[in-house]
């Protein structure tokens, strides 16, 4: 009887699994998951990443880069940022994504009728007034926006 308890004994010990291995199989798992999941309901995942701008030669750009929660100015236009965040959002060829977006508060000095708020993502060109930029990057965190001017201030 002694023999078949200890043999029971060492045969369950083999399935036993250790804590990190256990870990590492549920942490596998759930990112099986969460992919066939993401998978199944079509969304895109796109590398978020700064964006080459193909520019004219004669055209003089200018950068500044703004720390969230801050503002910066650039000749007449006074621009704050914040929100800076995962979202929806769509391209201006109607294609939805979802990646880093940042709300801008755009104060253009010479005529404060064109003062908005506009939300932003990486890649897009706003126009106001005289002034013409491409968000060019925007980072995580408390995040920051880099902004490339076609003009000089």
């Amino acid at each position: 009887m002694r023999q078949q308890t200890v043999a029971i004994k060492r045969n369950y010990e083999i399935f036993k699994m250790s804590k990190k291995i256990k870990i590492i199989l549920y942490g596998i798992i759930a990112i099986a998951v969460i992919l066939l999941i993401l998978t199944a309901t079509g969304m895109k995942i796109t590398k978020e990443s700064s964006v080459e701008v193909n520019q004219p030669a004669n055209i003089v750009q200018r950068t500044i880069i703004i720390p969230g929660d801050t503002q910066g100015t650039y000749g007449d236009l006074r621009i704050g940022v914040g929100g800076v965040r995962r979202d929806n959002y769509t391209l201006g060829t109607g294609e939805k994504r979802i990646g880093r977006v940042a709300d801008l508060w755009l104060f253009y000095r010479p005529d404060s009728s064109k003062n908005t708020k506009i939300t932003v993502y990486i890649g897009e060109r706003v126009r106001i007034g005289k002034y013409s930029f491409v968000v060019y990057d925007i980072r995580g965190g408390k995040g920051s926006v880099e902004l490339k001017f076609d003009s000089d201030p």
